[in-house]
């Protein structure tokens, strides 16, 4: 019998995203990743740098740059700076959504399907139950069939055997 395959998961909050990529995931542009990098900074301190000096962002950054962005459309707050400020404040309310990273993402869906399989499996397993129920009482009948046929057989092959 072999093992199941193990199941690694990347530990995603390690990760450093360069400008471009974390510019790229969030839909803005190399200019306005600067803007909400400096109002980071002037808010959380700051960023940490490659050896060229340019700066890194970590998952919890880049989420709390999806928090801000999404508290701007929503104009929940006037600025990035304000934005940040209340993050920082501990301002975590319904107002304040905290972005999911892509990993987060992918296991809610996957837990959304398991959670739809669930169900599904439930009745189905519900159907077994009852089919297996009645195979059972097939299985018992035959059974008292084949007991009460035994003797007739046996006095059939007593009477006629040659």
């Amino acid at each position: 019998m072999t093992n199941p395959p193990e199941i690694t998961i990347e530990k995603e909050s390690a990760r450093q995203y360069t400008p471009s990529e974390a510019a790229e995931r969030l839909g803005i542009k190399g200019a306005m990743l600067r803007r909400y990098a400096s109002a980071y900074e002037e808010t959380f301190g700051r960023l940490p740098r490659d050896e060229r000096d340019a700066r890194m962002f970590s998952v919890d950054v880049v989420q709390r740059f999806l928090t801000v962005r999404d508290l701007l459309r929503q104009k929940d707050v006037p600025s990035l700076r304000e934005g940040f400020q209340r993050l920082r404040d501990g301002e975590t309310g319904e107002s304040l959504p905290v972005a999911l990273s892509d990993q987060e993402m992918r296991m809610q869906l996957v837990l959304t399907q398991i959670e739809g399989f669930s169900g599904t499996l439930t009745q189905h397993l519900a159907s077994l139950e009852q089919e297996t129920q009645q195979l059972r009482e097939q299985v018992e009948e035959l059974r008292r069939e084949l007991k009460e046929s035994r003797p007739r057989r046996n006095m059939f092959d007593r009477l006629f055997r040659r």
